[in-house]
């Protein structure tokens, strides 16, 4: 609910009392220290704006409302600052607020994987707002991917530059190459194909042994989870793929050594189909 103070203002806007004017011609009422007629807060707070009562919240934009409106879930100053999230979560910058009001490390929204008791930090709104080459911060908004660790805040919330992040130097499910400046997808390491400017993803000694592929990738082929999480016996990925193919293994199928089951004509193919390499050992 808002106070009989908010309700005058808006009054007065909606009657077109916004411009201060003189009925002679002679002296405008703005700043002649007396709220006459049609000044209000907004328009003249020179002679209207008396500030807030000891007992009430002040808006940024001006207005006045009870402390119990104050981070109550609705906006009730004009401007919305009563439920910014710089006053009402408890988070820090390098964290996500889920919607029971716990905190998580902003990196963890958006991995497939649910760490809010409410979902929130894996909500479709949240997680699919941001194209391929973005980045979604921790409060749902999209930068540019290449802002990120760069040093600068760019986030509203400081999670481009979380420290976790970019002390890896890239995301989960990416390749460094040796320039430092560069991520690949994980997967184009040694694929036969220059994918690093300095060509160290196709390095003869690197592709001489197999590389192990630190994520998965989810059958709905947006989703990545840890690849420890693969064949664990819960569901990780939102489609739940990364427990269907699993051990048992049916007869024609090769048994990856953590618990994946991949083809037969796959194993020693000279490719990581298993993601830990199980399946190009003793070739």
């Amino acid at each position: 609910m808002r106070s009989h103070r908010t309700w005058l203002v808006l009054l007065g806007l909606a009657l077109g009392l916004g411009a201060c004017s003189a009925d002679d011609g002679a002296e405008p009422w703005c700043g002649d220290s007396y709220c006459d007629p049609g000044e209000t807060e907004l328009n003249c707070p020179a002679d209207c704006d008396f500030g807030c009562l000891a007992t009430e919240f002040e808006c940024d934009s001006g207005e006045c409302i009870p402390p119990a409106e104050v981070c109550d879930g609705m906006e009730d100053c004009l401007d919305g600052s009563d439920e910014s999230p710089d006053r009402c979560s408890n988070c820090e910058p390098s964290e996500f607020d889920c919607g029971d009001g716990t905190c998580i490390e902003a990196v963890q929204t958006c991995d497939g994987t649910d760490h809010c008791a409410d979902g929130s930090d894996e909500a479709p709104a949240l997680c699919d707002g941001c194209d391929a080459d973005e980045f979604a911060c921790g409060e749902g908004t999209c930068i540019s991917e290449t802002l990120t660790c760069d040093g600068q805040d760019d986030c509203p919330d400081g999670s481009d530059e979380d420290a976790t992040m970019c002390a890896s130097g890239c995301y989960l499910g990416e390749w460094e190459c040796d320039n430092g400046t560069e991520c690949i997808d994980e997967t184009w390491v040694c694929d036969d194909e220059l994918d690093c400017s300095d060509g160290s993803d196709e390095d003869a000694t690197l592709c001489a042994q197999c590389v192990q592929y630190e994520a998965f990738l989810c059958d709905n082929q947006s989703d990545l989870i840890d690849q420890s999480l693969l064949c664990d016996g819960t569901n990780d990925c939102p489609d739940d793929s990364d427990e269907l193919y699993c051990t048992p293994c049916e007869s024609g199928e090769f048994t990856c050594d953590n618990g994946y089951c991949i083809p037969t004509g796959w194993a020693c193919d000279g490719y990581n189909d298993c993601g830990d390499c199980s399946d190009e050992t003793g070739c």
